[in-house]
């Protein structure tokens, strides 16, 4: 009876490792293929903890012959150009854990670096910048006409001229593209103008409704505002820990625990006072528009300076107001 449900038991776990490990290429899932990375203009970009840099190049490096089984993968020469996998303390500079370092180790190997893909075998990037945009856009017009048009070769395909049919199909895929940007530009807007000069514009009210007020799904209770309206306070080393905070000049870790912030909320939507505090004494006070955050975002822009001596993670910064403030 006993190895009966043994049995059985054992059956249900393969069945759900099985069902786990089976999903769909990452080329479907992520809707990509090789010219993705040709055409795209804005690069992807990730915010990864420094501990994340060691120990993903430590599982490539012992997986490499599963991910990478072509032996002329540019993966292995990647990898063998990195060498071996670097310690947290080789990859900030510091010296290994003594003296009571070891906290401070642990705490930095939490810090998130903000990094943009970027192509080692890329033609390197020179001094006429105008032969470089032609030669970018000439890429992208190229891989265009590869998707529509067969051919041997690209000399044949270039010469031969395109059918009614490949004209359309052509045309269709453009249509496409210029829909996908508009969606784009509608889900971002022109986040640097004042929130005054959208005026009536419809497309201006949406933006300024997704950004500052909660979900027209939600619902709320009878007398109570959208926007929280009030003030959260968390110490230097409550936001270290969460990210938020990067470094403060002039400050070692150890000493953020006696830096007090407060983010007040403002009386006009969107507007924020921030205000510092050490050891108790009050020291300076900042204005955030919560506008300029999402400039900063939409822009690329992943630290930004705050007091003149705090670096902050714009993106964990927003993503802190939209919880605390606006319940996202």
């Amino acid at each position: 009876m006993n190895v009966a449900m043994l049995g059985l038991f054992l059956f249900c776990f393969r069945r759900f490792f099985l069902e786990v490990s089976t999903v769909e290429e990452p080329e479907n899932h992520f809707n990509i293929d090789e010219y993705t990375d040709v055409i795209m203009v804005t690069k992807p970009a990730i915010y990864i903890s420094v501990q994340e840099i060691c120990d993903t190049h430590t599982l490539l490096l012992d997986h490499k012959d599963e991910i990478a089984p072509d032996p002329n993968d540019p993966l292995h020469e990647l990898l063998d150009d990195l060498g071996d996998a670097p310690s947290v303390e080789a990859l900030l500079g510091e010296s290994s854990g003594v003296n009571g370092e070891e906290g401070l180790t642990a705490q930095s190997a939490k810090t998130e670096i903000y990094l943009t893909l970027t192509n080692k075998f890329e033609v390197p990037e020179d001094d006429d910048s105008d032969m470089r945009a032609l030669f970018v856009r000439t890429k992208r017009v190229i891989v265009d006409v590869l998707k529509v048009q067969p051919g041997e070769n690209l000399t044949e395909i270039l010469e031969t001229a395109a059918s009614d049919e490949q004209e359309e199909e052509h045309m269709r895929l453009m249509k496409l593209r210029e829909l996908s940007d508009e969606n784009k530009n509608k889900s971002h807007g022109n986040v640097s103008r004042s929130a005054s000069s959208y005026g009536d514009s419809k497309y201006g009210l949406l933006i300024i409704s997704c950004f500052l007020l909660k979900p027209s799904g939600a619902k709320q209770q009878k007398g109570k505002e959208e926007v929280y309206r009030g003030d959260i306070k968390y110490t230097a080393q409550r936001l270290y820990e969460k990210g938020v905070i990067l470094e403060i000049e002039g400050l070692p870790p150890s000493q953020f625990k006696n830096v007090m912030f407060e983010i007040k909320s403002a009386d006009e939507v969107g507007m924020f006072e921030v205000s510092a505090k050490f050891m108790g004494v009050a020291m300076e006070k900042v204005e955030l528009v919560f506008q300029d955050l999402l400039q900063l975002q939409y822009e690329g822009v992943a630290v930004m300076k705050m007091f003149g001596r705090a670096k902050i993670n714009v993106n964990l910064l927003i993503f802190l107001l939209n919880k605390k403030f606006y319940g996202k």
